[in-house]
Formats: C-alpha cells, structure tokens, sequence
C-alpha cells in the first residue's frame, strides 16, 4: 500500500532521507518510520506541522537505546493496558484508522495537537509490521508522563539538534521516537 499524502513532509512531499543520518530511503527500499507532530488551531482556522521526520530503522534503533530502561518498561505497560482498555470499550473501531487515537480510538484532531506515526519501506507502508497510527493530544500527555527525566532530556537533545525549537512552539510535543 502507498504511503498516503497524510505522510507527506509539510510541502507535500514524499520523505527521502534519514533524519539522523541522511541514507537514501527510497533507492534502494529501506525501512524507515515517520514522525509528524500537527499544531491544531482552535475554531476550524487550520493546522501547523510542529515537527516532521523519517528515520531509517538502523538510526531508530540506535536513539531507542538512548531511551532510559525505567521509560521502555513504563511505555510497554502503558500500551498494553491501554491498547486493552481500547479494544475492550470499542471492539468494532477499525484499528487501521490514524485519524482516531491508538490509546482512547478518539478522533486525533480533536484537541490542541496530535502526532502520527507510519512504519515504511521504500514508497510503501509497511502493514504486515506496524499499520499507522495517530496519538491524540492527551495520549501524549499521559506518554510523556511515563518518561524518565533522562530519557525526556534526551528527547529534548534531539529535538534542539535537528529541529530548533521557535519561541512560539515551547511547550508543544517532543518526538517520541516510538
């Protein structure tokens, strides 16, 4: 399946490189994930990307090590007792939809910013490992609650060194790097 236009850098765009450290993502086909962060503005007056990536899974892998043991064990328990609490109080939600929240099944768009995550290959979507999906902005909240202060430093490191934080975007969500 195509990566939808969802997926797109912020020009519209498919995503080329690595973030981290620049390797060709589409020739040959290498497995990578994308990260968007969208500013939603109140009252129907639109959205902002606040951040956007890909990153190729060598690089992942190498930043998830970065992640302290204490946050790896809170998010998988985090996710599992949710993604269960999900499932059991929307059993007919369709799980391949990222415009409703991974964690509540609540629309994604519905609070001041919301993240969306696509594991691909090439040009493609990588469905048989991971389908994509959104986090509302109280999911990243509670995630961001679980982090260690090492691993929310670490978070922020990256952040500084590939993005630059704006004035006007202090507080927003830091990648999750999930």
């Amino acid at each position: 399946m195509k990566i939808p236009k969802d997926f797109y850098d912020f020009e519209g765009n498919a995503f080329t490189h690595c973030k981290n450290c620049q390797i060709d993502l589409l020739n040959p086909a290498q497995a990578y994930t994308i990260e968007k962060a969208v500013k939603v503005y109140p009252e129907g007056l639109g959205e902002q990307v606040i951040f956007e990536h890909a990153i190729c899974l060598s690089c992942s892998k190498q930043l998830s090590e970065e992640i302290s043991k204490e946050s790896k064990e809170r998010l998988q328990n985090y996710f599992e007792e949710k993604y269960l609490e999900r499932s059991i109080n929307r059993p007919n939600q369709n799980p391949l939809d990222f415009k409703a929240c991974l964690i509540s099944g609540d629309r994604i768009d519905q609070g001041e910013f919301y993240q969306v995550y696509a594991l691909c290959n090439g040009d493609n979507l990588n469905m048989h490992q991971s389908p994509p999906f959104g986090l509302s902005a109280q999911a990243i909240e509670d995630i961001q609650e679980e982090l260690s202060t090492e691993t929310k430093d670490f978070l922020s490191d990256f952040m500084g060194k590939h993005f630059g934080v704006p004035p006007e975007w202090e507080g927003q969500p830091s990648p999750l790097l999930l």
